[in-house]
């Protein structure tokens, strides 16, 4: 259906007896040849960007199968026949609901015939359903998901260019992991790098890398390792990050990198106190780029969650997600049954602000601050310093990112007191960090990342933190008289080096004699 030469038309996947025949076509039939593989070997299927309406359609159809107008009367309580001209034409007032309800009541059926039968058959012959659907911010359908995951080609992101906090594209990192948390999926992936282009370098990998992990990805899925790139393959979604391209010997480094921060991602406990509110099919980027500038961390909670959220102690839980904080569009309309839920989180003790697109963002963050201390805050501010804080081990890890072209420099502060080591995911090693000042609840250190730099500050609770030599009394420094000889004093452990002023002594001789 894509126009190729002999592509089949396009199938009906809001039919669940075409969908089940689909299955049987495929899935069984890999599962007869492997079966004693799944589970092991073969541990997932991927489906990728399943489109209603196939690849080939004309511009302006809508989505539409049989039995699918008495399935929205039975769920929206009124006819859209009559109606059928408001989802191309202004209609009055109600034209936005009417699109809304069709939109949810085609998302719902997709989820029924597609989604659920793939999600069942997968569960049933211990594998996952993972790969992702059509849209960036399409988060209703991972419900479905064991392995949650989302899409990033196209160039749908870049480095500092407006993209990477910007737009529906923006939002895919935290759309997979924020299903994730809420499903207590322990991966959540992104395919990456499809048809950036043979201009894609290693250091804009680096970053995409950072941009998915910081957001909480912790499985990548590279695309793509081609064989062979003769003829037309040469341009089927370019680049190749195999042998082809010249790069590919240092591709180790970066498989490196990734692995050592998607370990840390794994298997951890996310520390995040703020929600943004979403629908089935639309994530809000605007608040979520003035907390990225700001340095809070946040997830997306889908509307429909709300109904299944705990309430206690001022805080709403989902899966393994907490939070007191809750953000929500102004006039952002929710299903009644949502709105008294989040009645329930403010009895409770929650809080509840709204965002205006409109409004001064600094409103938006002083209102934050009121309810909450920041788990990270850098001094001088920084528009380009990414973040997420996770539990593992029994130490607090904060994965920090520059998401920008110039270099970060400033005092942190953060939510946690113990001893501190500045990880380096690159190279595999750590460095003990210098305390610049301490607090009952909060250490500071001084930070500094380079150009798209990624690091991880560990703090190790059962430890004191060391303060900085000035935080020490004087008398540690001692001054040592080194105009007869040179010594170089230790001043952890008086140990004198008389090395210097030997090979200075050497090289006076060496220089002094003729034709030296």
């Amino acid at each position: 259906d894509g126009g190729e030469p002999n592509a089949p038309a396009a199938a009906d996947l809001l039919n669940p007896d075409a969908m089940k025949r689909f299955i049987e076509l495929t899935h069984e039939r890999y599962y007869q040849e492997l079966k004693e593989h799944f589970g092991t070997t073969v541990r997932a299927f991927f489906t990728d960007e399943p489109n209603i309406m196939g690849r080939g359609s004309k511009r302006g159809l809508k989505p539409w199968t049989d039995g699918l107008a008495e399935q929205f009367r039975q769920l929206k309580g009124y006819d859209l026949i009559p109606l059928l001209p408001a989802l191309w034409t202004d209609v009055g007032d109600t034209t936005a609901d009417i699109r809304r309800d069709y939109d949810d009541v085609v998302a719902q059926r997709l989820d029924e015939t597609f989604y659920q039968q793939l999600s069942d058959w997968c569960a049933a012959h211990d594998v996952a359903l993972t790969g992702h659907p059509a849209a960036s911010d399409d988060i209703g359908p991972l419900r479905f998901f064991q392995l949650p995951g989302q899409d990033m080609v196209w160039r749908y992101a870049e480095p500092e260019k407006p993209t990477a906090l910007e737009g529906a594209n923006s939002t895919v990192g935290k759309c997979s992991s924020s299903a994730a948390r809420h499903l207590g999926a322990r991966r959540n992936g992104n395919e990456v790098y499809g048809a950036y282009g043979w201009n894609l370098t290693m250091d804009e990998m680096k970053w995409l890398a950072d941009w998915l992990m910081v957001r909480g990805v912790n499985l990548l899925w590279p695309h793509a390792f081609y064989y062979s790139i003769r003829d037309s393959r040469a341009y089927e979604r370019p680049p190749d990050l195999f042998r082809h391209n010249l790069w590919h010997q240092h591709y180790h480094i970066l498989a490196n990198y990734t692995k050592r921060l998607c370990w840390l991602l794994t298997d951890s406990e996310q520390v995040c106190d703020v929600g943004i509110l979403a629908h089935h099919n639309h994530l809000p980027w605007k608040p979520a780029k003035v907390l990225f500038q700001n340095q809070w961390d946040f997830n997306y909670i889908e509307d429909r969650l709300l109904t299944e959220a705990s309430l206690k102690d001022g805080r709403m839980r989902l899966g393994e997600a907490s939070y007191s904080v809750v953000v929500r569009m102004v006039n952002q309309p929710i299903p009644e049954p949502g709105e008294k839920a989040l009645e329930r989180f403010v009895q409770s003790g929650g809080h509840i602000i709204l965002f205006d697109p409109s409004a001064d963002s600094d409103i938006f963050l002083q209102q934050l601050k009121g309810f909450l201390v920041p788990d990270v805050a850098l001094e001088p501010v920084h528009p380009d310093l990414r973040y997420i804080h996770i539990r593992k081990g029994g130490s607090e890890l904060y994965y920090l990112t520059n998401e920008g072209g110039d270099t970060i420099q400033g005092k942190l502060t953060i939510r946690s007191v113990g001893h501190a080591r500045w990880l380096d995911p690159l190279t595999g090693l750590s460095t003990p960090s210098p305390v610049l000042a301490k607090q009952d609840e909060s250490i500071c250190v001084p930070l500094r990342l380079e150009r798209r730099q990624g690091m991880v500050l560990a703090i190790d609770p059962a430890r004191e933190p060391v303060l900085t030599p000035h935080e020490r009394p004087s008398s540690v420094v001692q001054a040592i008289d080194i105009s007869t000889g040179w010594k170089l004093f230790h001043p952890e452990t008086g140990e004198i080096l008389r090395m210097i002023w030997w090979i200075g002594q050497r090289w006076k001789d060496m220089t002094s004699s003729p034709g030296r």
